[in-house]
């Protein structure tokens, strides 16, 4: 026998027994994971274990704990057959691509890889949020948005349905959570909101010992203004439009009384948002203007009441 049809036969081996070595559910693999296996089996240099690491990285669920042989025969597959050949094999344990809630898990998990923080967990849902942008219609109205720390996730998504249905209210008054998640409405992002506290909720430099070091607080509001909006950047022109009112409520610390911070009419409207957001005995004051100011729940009971 040549060694052409050697290899072609070997092939053909090969190629069943890694379909029979896998899972019922990758027989219709989609074609996402198999370029990333395209770009793991060209590797040659790499050794079964550091294949296996990357495999598992970039698979759904189901192949999280794909067995040690699939591994083995993905490295005896990259040492023994050329590149055209591994490209068809690739093509053809592909077959027919009829599965999205595989590709959506991908999706997920490469999100997820790629997420810039400390293999910290992060919702495995960040795919399905919704993005755009809201329309430029005004609603003319008012929108108060309460605090609550991270049930403010809910608040979120109700500015972003809110957006997707057009209403845009011409004024919107938050306090605490309230406040951040009014950036994302006022600047007509929407899911920004949702995508910020879901995915960077278990980093440190976000929430915890790392923003605490860096902040005086548990949250670490440089991290967000800063880092975090390099993924996903503030919409400043639309977040400042002169169109719409955007206020935010903090607590005075040396009156004890509520003020509001208007954007356009304050120094800072972030320094001020800080503030509305700033817990106490777990937080240093935040100063605005040289005056130290809390939580705008210290003395509005966490819904915004009383400006005109």
């Amino acid at each position: 026998m040549s060694d052409e049809k050697k290899l072609e036969e070997e092939t053909k081996t090969l190629t069943q027994r890694v379909k029979q070595a896998m899972p019922d559910p990758l027989v219709n693999i989609t074609e996402d994971v198999s370029d990333r296996i395209r770009n793991i089996t060209q590797s040659n240099t790499e050794d079964a274990s550091s294949i296996g690491q990357r495999v598992r990285q970039v698979m759904p669920d189901p192949l999280v704990n794909m067995t040690e042989d699939v591994t083995d025969r993905l490295k005896n597959m990259t040492q023994n057959i050329p590149t055209e050949q591994v490209n068809e094999f690739v093509k053809e344990v592909a077959g027919n691509i009829d599965a999205q809630a595989i590709q959506k898990s991908i999706q997920n998990r490469v999100t997820n890889i790629l997420t810039p923080s400390t293999n910290n967990r992060v919702y495995t849902g960040l795919a399905d949020l919704p993005h755009g942008h809201a329309s430029n219609q005004i609603t003319e109205g008012c929108l108060v948005l309460e605090g609550g720390a991270f049930r403010g996730v809910y608040t979120s998504g109700v500015c972003d349905a809110l957006m997707k249905s057009d209403i845009n209210l011409r004024t919107t008054i938050g306090v605490s959570a309230g406040g951040l998640n009014g950036i994302g409405y006022v600047a007509g992002q929407i899911g920004r909101c949702g995508w910020v506290n879901l995915k960077f909720a278990n980093d440190p430099h976000y929430v915890g010992a790392q923003a605490l070091r860096k902040n005086g607080g548990v949250i670490g509001f440089d991290y967000l203004f800063t880092t975090i909006n390099k993924e996903w950047p503030i919409d400043d022109i639309r977040f400042n439009a002169p169109n719409r009112r955007f206020l935010v409520a903090a607590t005075n610390c040396e009156t004890g009384e509520v003020e509001y911070f208007e954007r356009g009419k304050c120094s800072d409207i972030y320094k001020a948002i800080q503030a509305s957001a700033t817990m106490p005995y777990i937080s240093l004051p935040v100063e605005v203007d040289g005056t130290p100011y809390l939580d705008g729940g210290c003395s509005v009971h966490s819904i915004p009441m009383g400006i005109g």
